[in-house]
């Protein structure tokens, strides 16, 4: 499970909620335009087992539509994962 968020969308506590509740692991509620990341938008992770929560930093809930001016889609992250995990 993948679930990924832009860090100033309203509705990002629905993933925190839903990561939440699948794993037990409480979500960090730093924000993701205080991390560093390897990747062209920084973001921050949670992750436990085969779940993963995605925070994009300063990503609104429509940049994950069409990327945005920003080029907010982690493209490289969705194609990892589904290599990873869609054997």
């Amino acid at each position: 499970m993948l679930l990924i968020h832009g860090e100033k969308a309203h509705s990002r506590y629905f993933s925190e909620t839903a990561f939440e509740q699948m794993t037990g692991v409480k979500v960090a509620k730093e924000t993701a335009s205080n991390a560093s990341a390897p990747q062209q938008t920084a973001c921050t992770s949670t992750v436990a087992g085969n779940k993963e929560l995605m925070i994009i930093a300063n990503a609104v809930h429509t940049d994950l539509y069409d990327g945005g001016d920003n080029n907010y889609i982690p493209f490289d992250k969705l194609e990892n994962f589904f290599k990873t995990n869609l054997k």
